[in-house]
């Protein structure tokens, strides 16, 4: 079997996927295909597009550098530091797998931390909160800018969660307790 004959295999088998997604929600209430049914139809369309690409082009043109994509230059025009970045030397050391343990011990810690956020006050105030911490903390903004992210990111969420989906945001655990306490 050709490597293209695989690669149609796949793109059918999806746009089957995404074709069955289509037909099952048409059987849902008007708001309850409001996301699968937009989804499904892009990605059919992004399906049809993979299939007629891959088809009509020829094969030498389908192996796709991706830095010579993105960048519009080749791997042999880059100075050497550059090269050393792409293709950097790989030594293990020897505290590799304790520094990959604890790697994956603080992202469980992430993980359990916004899930219990999550149910104690709500999905509002921990996408602020976690999102404006997660950028300070990892360093990539300043408290100021990751607060603004933070807002920005939280008023979108509101909006097409809250307000167009009218999916009810205020569940939480504590909420109900404190209330009365802060004018709710």
């Amino acid at each position: 079997m050709s490597r293209r004959l695989q690669e149609n295999l796949i793109v059918l088998l999806l746009l089957g996927v995404f074709i069955a997604v289509i037909v099952a929600s048409m059987d849902y209430s008007f708001r309850a295909r409001m996301v699968p049914l937009p989804m499904a139809i892009l990605g059919c369309a992004l399906a049809v597009i993979q299939l007629v690409w891959q088809n009509l082009r020829p094969v030498d043109e389908l192996q796709v550098d991706m830095f010579e994509f993105i960048t519009g230059r080749s791997a042999e025009e880059e100075p050497a530091a550059v090269q050393a970045i792409i293709e950097p030397e790989f030594t293990p050391s020897s505290d590799a797998p304790k520094r990959t343990a604890m790697r994956e011990f603080m992202a469980a810690g992430v993980v359990l931390l916004l899930l219990a956020m999550f149910f104690l006050i709500g999905a509002v105030p921990t996408t602020f909160l976690f999102t404006a911490g997660y950028l300070v903390l990892t360093g990539k903004h300043s408290v100021a800018r990751s607060a603004l992210y933070a807002a920005i990111l939280t008023i979108i969420l509101t909006v097409v969660f809250g307000h167009i989906l009218q999916v009810q945001l205020d569940r939480s655990l504590l909420l109900p307790s404190i209330a009365p306490y802060i004018g709710l």
